[in-house]
């Protein structure tokens, strides 16, 4: 299932965004969904930790 997500950006940043996906010929789309699995990934290697993993039960708490 897809989600919508909203977020203000800074007017430099979107043009950069549609400067890189033009030249890549994808979507916005497809350029923040890498762009986020590449900076998750990215951190977990440097804390040789799963961030997905980390996170998949944050629901779940030990206090009442």
């Amino acid at each position: 299932m897809e989600k919508i997500f909203s977020a203000r950006l800074d007017e430099a940043v979107l043009d950069e965004l549609d400067r890189v996906t033009r030249r890549l010929a994808i979507t916005k789309k497809q350029f923040l969904e890498e762009a986020i699995r590449m900076r998750a990934q990215q951190l977990s290697n440097e804390e040789g930790m799963d961030i997905w993993t980390e996170t998949l039960g944050a629901w779940v708490r030990r206090e009442k």
